[in-house]
């Protein structure tokens, strides 16, 4: 004993607006809007996945709603990325931010939130791009500062007069105090 299908159904009795899988016309375009909303929310968040690379924490989710069909649809998605900045590294953070920005703006078409992580994370990169010319320059500071208490550059006081520049432009007055005052620039 089994269950016989009859395929003679005779669908000249069904409403116009009725389609073959029982959907009214209506109810197929919601299909096929979400059909296509899906399509397109799975693309923007595939996008932000894939360019997120290791900031990336977890995986895609999604809110569905359920069509006329009864399937499933995604209709909003959200992918989670980690937008703090690398502590004492402002050139990690710099690199960061860019592949925040980068991931932000990914989809073809960013929504307004995308929009404002990207603004985010300039401002982080510009940030850290601060914190890293403050660095460099208190770098610099530090070295002269080394250098000048090792005494490794002369001064007029320690300046031996006779260096062999000196004499040769001893002879000529002019030439020589001009000298002189060039070496007093440099020494």
């Amino acid at each position: 004993m089994g269950i016989q299908i009859n395929s003679n159904i005779n669908t000249g009795s069904l409403p116009k607006n009725f389609s073959s899988i029982g959907l009214t016309s209506d109810e197929q375009k919601m299909v096929d809007q979400l059909k296509a909303r899906d399509a397109e929310v799975r693309a923007h968040e595939n996008a932000h996945k894939s360019a997120g690379g290791q900031y990336v924490m977890g995986g895609i989710t999604f809110r569905y709603q359920t069509g006329p069909d009864g399937k499933r649809y995604a209709v909003e998605g959200e992918v989670r990325i980690d937008t703090s900045s690398v502590s004492g590294d402002p050139e990690a953070t710099i690199q960061k931010a860019r592949a925040i920005r980068k991931a932000a703006n990914a989809p073809a078409s960013p929504s307004a939130q995308d929009r404002s992580v990207a603004s985010q994370a300039a401002a982080m990169e510009m940030e850290a791009q601060w914190e890293l010319a403050k660095k460099r320059l208190e770098k610099m500071k530090n070295s002269h500062a080394v250098a000048a208490s090792q005494d490794t550059l002369p001064t007029q006081k320690n300046r031996k007069p006779e260096t062999p520049i000196a004499r040769k432009y001893a002879t000529d007055s002019e030439t020589g105090d001009f000298m002189n005052r060039l070496l007093d620039v440099y020494y």
